[in-house]
């Protein structure tokens, strides 16, 4: 296994979020959202004992609304659409999604923050 097992989960699991339809997709740390959006962060890996390369992944997913009137009118029906989406991939499985905020670009937004758990082996 080769740190390119990292790359090609990250890089699934932006594909299957991107198939949700009306919200935007970020995937770099730097990015500035303008919701509706969904932001996948970079994994924190895990290792089996006296492993050399990671075989665990776990990603944070924000589903992010926009401060408005009823936020989460707008955050509620996408909720299944994105553990949907990852669901497709059958090496990750969402094991919790917390309501929160998530400051970016100076704003704090509305969001859902998901716990995807992948395996690398």
């Amino acid at each position: 296994m080769t740190s390119s097992v990292i790359g090609d989960a990250f890089n699934a699991l932006v594909a299957a979020v991107s198939g949700i339809p009306g919200v935007r997709i970020y995937s770099e740390p730097g990015d500035i959202v303008s919701p509706p959006g969904v932001m996948v962060s970079p994994p924190t890996l895990g290792w089996a004992v006296y492993a050399e390369q990671p075989d665990t992944a776990t990603f944070t997913v924000w589903l992010i609304a926009d401060f408005s009137e009823r936020p989460l009118e707008a955050l509620f029906p996408l909720v299944p659409a994105v553990s949907e989406a990852i669901d497709v991939l059958n090496y990750m499985a969402v094991t919790t999604a917390a309501p929160a905020t998530i400051s970016n670009g100076g704003t704090d937004y509305p969001c859902y923050q998901f716990t995807v758990e992948a395996s690398l082996t």
